[in-house]
Parts: C-alpha cells; sequence; structure tokens
C-alpha cells in the first residue's frame, strides 16, 4: 500500500533514504518498505543469476562433449608406443538380457546377471553355473564346484574384447589416448570419454548405487592394450628381482635347516648345559659339563644370519669331538649339543652322575615334563635304570 510519511524511512530495496512527506510502497507481510516506482538508487539493472539446476554442487559444465578415438586414430597412438589391442572387438552387438530363457542341457534357465556382452545363469539345483554370450546365446563357460556363484561377466567381457565401461569423479574424465595400468598389471586405453552427469544422494541409495558418491561423474570406456616395451622391460626387472629373493629367502630356510639337523647317528640335545662362567654381584656362577671343552677352544665351522626384522641366526661350532649350535631371534637365544655317536652313552653317564639324576628322580622328572628341554638326559637314565 501507498503511504505518506512525517520521517524519513530507508529503501529496503535499494538501501536509499526515503525523505518525510514523501509518498513511498508498505508491504504489510514482509514488513519492508519501498520507493514508489523506480528506486533512484538503482542506476543499472543487476545481472540475472545463471539458471543452475537444483542438484548441481558447483558451477555448471559449459559446454559438456562426448568423444570416442576412431580406429585409425587408436591404432596411431598403439603404433607409437608399440601397443596393440590384446583382443578385437566383439563380432556383434548385444542382443539378450536379463531374463532370457535358453536351454542347456535339455533344460530351460533364465539369465541373472548381465553386463553388455555376457551373462550369467545359475543352475541351483545342478550346483553349477553357466556364463553365455549375450550376442548370440552361446555357453562361453561352465562353472563347477564352489565357485558357480563368482561372477565370470568381467573375465568373459574381458576375452572377448568388449570396452570396459568405467566412471571417474568429477566433470573432467581422462584424456582419450591415455594409458593406465591397472592392479592386475593389465594395461588399458581410454578410447571414449562421455558426458558428465550428477546424482545426489538419495538417487544413489534409491537406485542402490552404494559404491558411488553424491555429486559429479564422468563415464569413459577403456579397451585392454598390450604393454610397451619399456614397461616389458621393466616388468621382466622387477620378475627377476623378485625371483631372486625368493630363492634367497629359499636357500637361507635350507640353510637354517641343515644347520639344526644332525648328522645321522648324532644326538641334538637343545639346551644343553655348556661351559660358563659368569659374575653376579659378588657372587661368581660356573657350569662345567664333563668333556664339554671351554668355549674358547670352539672353531666357527659354518654360520647363517638373516636380517629381516627377527634377527635370526645360527653359528655351529666345532668343540672337540662334540659340535655346538648357537641359534634363535632377536628376543629367544639357545644354545644345542651335537653329540657323536660314539659319546652318546658315556657324555649321558657323566652327565647323570655330575648332576645326581637316579632312576627313581628321571621316572618322577618325565612324568610331569616329558617332551621338555633336558629330556634326553632322563630318558637315557629311565632307559638304563636295569
Amino acid at each position: 500500500m501507498s503511504i505518506i510519511s512525517k520521517y524519513p524511512a530507508m529503501c529496503s530495496a535499494c538501501g536509499g533514504s526515503i525523505p518525510a512527506q514523501t509518498p513511498f510502497e508498505w508491504d504489510r507481510r514482509s514488513k519492508t518498505v519501498r520507493h514508489s516506482g523506480k528506486c533512484p538508487a538503482q542506476t543499472t539493472a543487476a545481472p540475472k543469476a545463471p539458471k543452475t539446476p537444483p542438484l548441481l554442487s558447483s558451477a555448471p559444465v559449459r559446454t559438456p562433449q562426448a568423444a570416442r578415438l576412431t580406429e585409425n586414430q587408436a591404432a596411431a597412438i598403439l603404433a607409437k608406443d608399440g601397443r596393440q589391442f590384446v583382443h578385437p572387438l566383439p563380432a556383434g552387438k548385444p542382443t539378450l538380457g536379463i531374463g532370457f530363457e535358453i536351454e542347456i542341457d535339455g533344460k530351460p534357465l533364465k539369465i541373472g546377471t548381465a553386463g553388455d556382452y555376457v551373462g550369467m545363469i545359475t543352475d541351483w539345483d545342478a550346483k553349477r553355473g553357466y556364463a553365455v554370450s549375450l550376442i548370440d546365446g552361446s555357453v562361453l563357460e561352465t562353472i563347477d564346484g564352489p565357485d558357480f556363484q563368482k561372477s565370470h561377466i568381467n573375465k568373459w567381457s574381458r576375452l572377448l574384447g568388449a570396452p570396459r565401461k568405467m566412471e571417474t569423479e568429477g566433470k573432467h574424465g581422462p584424456e582419450l589416448g591415455t594409458v593406465s595400468c591397472d592392479k592386475n598389471g593389465r594395461y588399458w586405453m581410454t578410447i571414449a570419454v562421455d558426458r558428465p552427469y550428477h546424482m545426489s544422494a538419495d538417487a544413489c541409495e534409491d537406485m542402490d548405487m552404494f559404491d558411488r558418491r553424491a555429486g559429479w561423474a564422468t563415464p569413459y570406456e577403456e579397451r585392454e592394450v598390450t604393454e610397451s616395451a619399456p614397461e616389458r622391460e621393466a616388468r621382466e626387472a622387477r620378475e627377476a628381482k623378485a625371483k631372486a629373493a625368493a630363492a634367497e629367502v629359499k636357500r637361507r630356510e635350507d640353510h637354517f635347516a641343515a644347520l639344526r639337523t644332525p648328522p645321522e647317528g648324532w644326538v641334538f640335545v637343545d639346551g644343553a648345559a655348556l661351559p660358563f662362567t659368569a659374575t653376579l654381584g659378588t657372587e661368581s656362577l660356573s657350569e662345567t659339563p664333563v668333556a664339554v671343552p671351554d668355549k674358547s677352544t670352539w672353531t666357527l665351522i659354518d654360520r647363517e644370519a638373516e636380517m629381516d626384522g627377527t634377527k635370526r641366526y645360527a653359528r655351529l661350532h666345532q668343540a672337540g669331538e662334540y659340535r655346538v649350535l648357537e641359534h634363535g631371534n632377536w628376543n629367544d637365544w639357545r644354545t644345542a649339543l651335537l653329540i657323536p655317536p660314539h659319546l652318546v652313552d658315556s657324555y649321558f653317564a657323566a652327565e647323570a652322575a655330575r648332576r645326581a639324576v637316579t632312576p627313581e628322580a628321571a621316572a618322577a622328572w618325565l612324568e610331569k615334563y616329558r617332551g621338555c628341554v633336558g629330556s634326553q638326559l632322563y630318558e637315557w637314565v629311565a632307559n638304563h635304570a636295569a
């Protein structure tokens, strides 16, 4: 409504002042004041905001374009790097789809899931699956056993030479002709880039597209190509390095096993008492097993060390007629005594006498600890009690 106020006012539209005793427009609902007619402060019209779809989260794409390489263009790009397509394109276009019924071994079965060129049929009664061509309905593969439920669509789409359809986030897809390597070591060249499109979070949820985030995405297509000469050389070098590393690991494992394996007829006593002297404060401790010479007289005859974080080691010494194996890792240090066949009885007899192990004590110990470190001595005493 148009009114005249005896007091000055301010226009809600342009922010200009309205002198007293000047007509102006008053809106009761919004409680706003406007000049009557055109606001004097508005010398130029405000630029109109661009029409933007309500789902856009950023500026609109001005001229989205779809592009595709021709066969000649793709061949020219591949020739520069010495590549070629792994498979030719499929012979025809798909004519079948989900729900199409095919007779297999006299039994009508329907396509349950499908890609662009390959469908999957599951015979639950026979626990068998079939990969079928959507071009002519031919059976590409019969899947028996526990794998029959797994989809072979991607595998056979690749073998048939069908382009792989992909998407990337954002409004700009990969450039035509670019080659990338997937996690399986296969190379793919971008042959087509489609227009970007936008999906809201609600639309993604309604369509069960749980692996797609809301926003813009650009579809594109790829075809599998061979690796270039530099890529092949780099792969062969990596494979050779990995093979050499695996061979070195096996050599070390075999060597560790050989060091821990006594010669035929020898007895391997892990955790055996060996000569040592230690001082704790004012106390002096010592161990002097029978017949085993002091460590200062040992001679190192073989060893293996592995610096792989476990700090594994094995050192084999000649100690008179005996052999001593020091082995372990970063927090487990062990010593084993290897006794030659002709010294087994004399060694255990001398040790039993030195440690005063009687047949009764040996039997009682074995009832509780048979199989533990030191069992050989107690078993020898128990077996020679008679």
